[in-house]
């Protein structure tokens, strides 16, 4: 069995479930995740999440207490299933792999697209909103305004939250907007930007006068659905957040132009995520 912690906003937790997937697709392993993590109380530093794969058509299970205390006691005294931690933010493990094959508990991030590109055509199915959300006011709406419009073009504006970690040191600015979306109209002429945004009315006043928009709203309790409704556009314009990450990587078209950030993480400022055929500004 491979068991994969999961903790995080909707962009970790797919992070999370893609790698789980691809461990239990090529050992041919049941895949289950903790979920236990949003059952605590948040400390001040923490943005309370909420556990969100059942928006889709995810293939696990949750994992029982029995896994969750076992997993724990396997990684103090090396007994039972293996526990492996990440080693590394955003960089590959190539021994990963190996290292689960009869089975382990993972615990990790895992924003590497190596891990699971070799079942990108799974994903893609199973990363599609179940019935209930399909059939949702909101996705119909917009996702019928996306298919009216010639050139429709996803940009994500990430705010709040950044602005309140410590943690979080590079927020993509207004002039970050600006060169992307001049960048991105000369490879899509005519775009009309359908704007995602914690904070939309910031974008409202903030973004460039002279393009067209579509802003989109009303979907907070169900973010999948926004994710889900970028991966529609022609083109992406993402923030510096494994949310529009996945809005753009979960579009299927082989040709999307995907526009994202020089620096992903001032942490690691040479370490970046988006996959070498999406530009960086």
């Amino acid at each position: 069995m491979i068991t994969i912690k999961t903790y995080g906003g909707l962009g970790n937790q797919l992070f999370q479930y893609a790698l789980g997937r691809a461990l239990s697709e090529t050992h041919s392993l049941p895949l289950t995740l903790d979920t236990g993590w949003y059952n605590k109380n948040f400390a001040k530093n923490v943005t309370p999440r909420e556990f969100l794969l059942g928006d889709f058509q995810c293939n696990f299970k949750v994992a029982s207490v029995i896994t969750f205390v076992t997993s724990r006691v396997s990684r103090h005294i090396h007994i039972g299933k293996p526990y492996i931690t990440e080693k590394e933010a955003f960089v590959f493990d190539e021994t990963l792999s190996n290292a689960s094959a009869q089975g382990a508990y993972v615990d990790g991030y895992w924003q590497n697209e190596k891990y699971f590109l070799t079942i990108r055509n799974i994903l893609l199915k199973e990363l599609q909103l179940n019935k209930k959300l399909l059939n949702a006011d909101s996705y119909t709406k917009y996702s019928e305004k996306i298919m009216r419009v010639a050139q429709p073009v996803s940009l994500h504006v990430r705010r709040t939250d950044y602005i309140g970690l410590s943690s979080v040191d590079h927020i993509c600015g207004i002039e970050y907007y600006k060169r992307t979306m001049k960048e991105i109209s000369k490879k899509i002429i005519n775009p009309t930007f359908f704007v995602f945004s914690d904070d939309i009315e910031w974008t409202k006043i903030h973004l460039p006068k002279e393009y067209k928009y579509e802003f989109v709203e009303a979907n907070n309790s169900h973010p999948s659905i926004d994710m889900i409704l970028m991966s529609l556009c022609e083109g992406h314009i993402i923030a510096n957040s494994t949310f529009s990450w996945w809005g753009a990587w979960l579009d299927p078209k082989p040709d999307t132009i995907v526009i994202g950030p020089q620096i992903w993480n001032s942490t690691f400022p040479e370490r970046n995520i988006m996959p070498p055929s999406w530009h960086r500004v």
